[in-house]
């Protein structure tokens, strides 16, 4: 069962490295962060919501980017499998393309300076989610913004 050794091999390595890509996505916040607590110091309060906007679009965007690449390891290394270890595989896949966002979930929730980073991670969270499933229908969205992200 190839799928099933796929999905043991890729399982807590991908996990680890999930965890790991979650730090990109803390980057990925930190400028809309930054312009929120900008235009709030500068008294432009009614504007700091275009930090929460940056922060999710940046975040997302990143998070995308992981998904997409397990997407492809996957669809890569399960192209000739068929039967049950295809279908233990992909759920692997998954919970690894998700992890992330709720790794960030977690961790930024514990520090109040992060705020807008933490709003704009639980809206990426599901969303991350849903682009998973999106992009195992409709391949040819990820080609649209996701196209140079290498198949390993």
């Amino acid at each position: 069962m190839p799928g099933l050794g796929y999905a043991l091999v890729v399982g807590l390595p991908g996990t680890f490295t999930a965890v790991a890509w979650s730090l990109v996505l803390g980057l990925a916040g930190k400028p809309g962060s930054l312009l929120s607590a900008a235009l709030t110091a500068l008294g432009a309060r009614p504007l700091a919501w275009l930090g929460l906007v940056v922060s999710l679009a940046a975040q997302l965007y990143v998070a995308l980017i992981f998904t997409v690449l397990v997407i492809r390891s996957a669809s890569h290394h399960l192209a000739g499998v068929h039967g049950a270890g295809k279908w233990i595989a992909w759920p692997v896949a998954f919970v690894v393309a998700s992890v992330p966002p709720l790794v960030g979930v977690l961790d930024w929730g514990r520090d109040p300076g992060k705020a807008v980073q933490h709003r704009a991670i639980k809206i990426t969270a599901p969303l991350t989610a849903l682009g998973f499933f999106l992009f195992l229908i409709r391949p040819d969205l990820m080609r649209l913004a996701w196209d140079w992200v290498p198949t390993i």
